[in-house]
């Protein structure tokens, strides 16, 4: 079965992962999400292929001075996703939804790899993303 949304290409437009020098020695713990992420993002459509976008998702993790975690971690993609005819709907808006929440899915699932890979090699050790509730926090977003 071919997958509705699909990933055609990703490229990584800012990537910042620093070690805070104040909590040098300090193992990443799995941190509560309370402790300051944030994140945006930007759909455009193409306007030569009706059924092609591009999702811009930037993110960061910035935990406040007292928290013990050693890492900055500041990440942009743009990924450029395409929707098949699968998704049976007249609805313009539904097509933009089914593409913003499974691109940022996507995406993320990239930035998490990316910053496990990337923070494996510091002396503080692997740190991975937690996950994000795209759904809640979009709704968040809009109210």
């Amino acid at each position: 079965m071919q997958p509705v949304i699909k990933l055609i290409d990703y490229t990584i437009t800012d990537c910042t992962i620093k070690v805070q020098p104040q909590f040098a020695g300090v193992k990443p713990l799995p941190l509560p999400w309370k402790y300051g992420y944030k994140w945006d993002h930007n759909l455009r459509q193409f306007k030569e292929i009706k059924n092609r976008y591009r999702l811009n998702l930037s993110f960061t993790f910035d935990a406040p001075t007292k928290v013990p975690f050693p890492y900055f971690i500041h990440l942009e993609l743009m990924g450029i996703f395409e929707h098949t005819p699968l998704i049976k709907t007249d609805n313009a808006k539904q097509y933009v939804q089914a593409v913003t929440l499974s691109g940022l899915a996507i995406l993320y699932g990239v930035m998490r790899s990316l910053v496990s890979d990337i923070t494996s090699q510091c002396y503080q050790g692997r740190f991975i993303l937690p996950t994000i509730n795209f759904v809640e926090d979009l709704k968040k977003k809009h109210k």
